[in-house]
């Protein structure tokens, strides 16, 4: 399934009738370089590697936040909850999908490697030494959107039913808007 999901996202990243570069000049105007363009682009093409990566450490003995962020991501990939309104049949529409998966992974690593049930990899470690400027570039392009996937996110590690420390008024849950 992942080699199928992988294959079709190589298709669209290449395909050039796709509007990516208009979507995100659309969103942020001018400040749309060819240089973001390109690392939410890899953001998006990484998505089969780390929710591969992401089943592999939920194989090891983990805590239960991090199985349950394992489980919610690979569910997720098979029935996503799109924050982004947009088509599957072009790459913008999976940045949010990205963002998710990105968020979860980084989270998943800290604690695994906080409790010392793992020893990252190299390329484990070169992913969190771009984690923040890859999250920063999301949130530049979607920031509505990359908001509620972490909330979502935050949600889920602390329960279902537990209160965060959000101010009062805040949405918790994750949905289409």
């Amino acid at each position: 399934m992942l080699v199928l999901f992988e294959d079709h996202l190589k298709r669209i990243a290449i395909d050039p009738s796709d509007d990516f570069h208009f979507q995100m000049r659309g969103r942020i105007g001018k400040r749309a370089t060819l240089i973001l363009e390109k690392r939410l682009r890899e953001a998006i093409l990484l998505m089969p590697k780390l929710l591969s990566r992401t089943y592999k450490h939920c194989r090891l003995e983990v805590p239960s936040e991090i199985k349950k962020l394992v489980e919610f991501a690979l569910t997720y990939f098979y029935h996503p909850l799109n924050v982004l309104p947009g088509k599957k049949d072009k790459l913008f529409g999976y940045l949010d999908d990205a963002y998710f998966i990105v968020l979860a992974y980084e989270k998943i690593l800290k604690v695994l490697s906080r409790h010392q049930k793992i020893q990252l990899s190299v390329f484990d470690r070169r992913f969190l030494s771009h984690f923040q400027l890859l999250k920063k570039s999301v949130e530049g392009v979607i920031p509505v959107e990359a908001e509620k996937v972490s909330k979502f996110i935050n949600r889920r590690l602390v329960g279902k039913g537990t209160q965060t420390n959000q101010p009062k008024g805040v949405q918790h849950e994750y949905s289409a808007s």
